[in-house]
Order: C-alpha cells, then structure tokens, then sequence
C-alpha cells in the first residue's frame, strides 16, 4: 500500500512539474550592451539596534576573523583595505596592513585608513574606540555573535 501511494505521488508531482512548466518566450528585442546602475542603499539593523544606512562598500575594513571569512566569500575580497590581526583566512588577507586585534582598536589607525564601511562584531574593543569609529561618519555595522554548537 506504502509503494503504491509513494508511486502514485511521484507520478502526480511529476504531471504536475511537466503541465505547469512556463513556456519559453522568444526575445525580439536586443539586450543592451552597457547599462548604468544607480549606486543601491541598504537599510540594516545592526546589533546593538542600530539602524545602518550602507551607501558605499567600496572601501571594506572588516574587523574580526569571522567578517573577514565572509566578506571574502561574499565576493568583496577586492574591496577590502586592511584587516585585524585575527584574520587570517583566506591566505591574500595575509599581504593586507593590519589596524590591531578586535579587542584592542585604536581608532586613529583605522580612520586612517579613510574606509567607506567598517563591519566588526559585537567583540570588538576597547568601547572608547568602538564609540569614535561609530561617531566618525564612517558607516559602522556591528554584527551579532552567537557561539553555540549550532554555528
């Protein structure tokens, strides 16, 4: 009875893949060869209940192993200006200057370095410096920290 329900089910969603399938459109129109795209902003709450406006990530300081790890595998790698001493992965991160580790910011080092976005975690440090880099103009987006078993 099992087997054929499990049949029956296949056949049914394999009809319905096939009937409801869209059909090909042909286009008569040629694609643009050169489009401008106007610069995207993005709204984010960050951390600490912050609403950060990203208007121009073309200078990313990502501060802390984790950010880094994820801007480089978001595909920003070739924005990246510098890093902290905790970031070690990927190997190019490496041949970058360093502003210090996450915990112990100076913020004159890393404003020096005139970044468009600086993303760090909530581990970032000492506050003082956390504060100047927030009150610099520079858009600052802290984000969450979860250590679990789960990731």
């Amino acid at each position: 009875m099992k087997i054929r329900f499990a049949v029956m089910l296949a056949f049914a969603v394999t009809f319905l893949m096939v009937g409801c399938a869209p059909t090909p459109i042909e286009e008569t129109a040629p694609l643009p060869t050169e489009t401008e795209v106007a610069p995207a902003e993005a709204a984010v709450v960050d951390a600490t209940g912050e609403t950060v406006i990203i208007a121009d990530a073309s200078r990313i300081l990502p501060i802390g192993g984790s950010v880094t790890e994820i801007v480089y595998a978001l595909g920003a790698g070739d924005r990246v200006i510098a890093r902290d001493d905790s970031s070690l992965y990927p190997r190019a991160v490496n041949d970058l200057d360093s502003v210090g580790y996450v915990r112990t910011l100076s913020a004159e080092p890393v404003l020096a370095l005139e970044p468009t976005l600086i993303i760090t975690t909530e581990d970032a440090g000492p506050p003082e410096a956390v504060e100047q880099l927030r009150a610099s103009g520079v858009t600052f987006l802290i984000v969450p920290t979860e250590e679990s078993m789960k990731g």
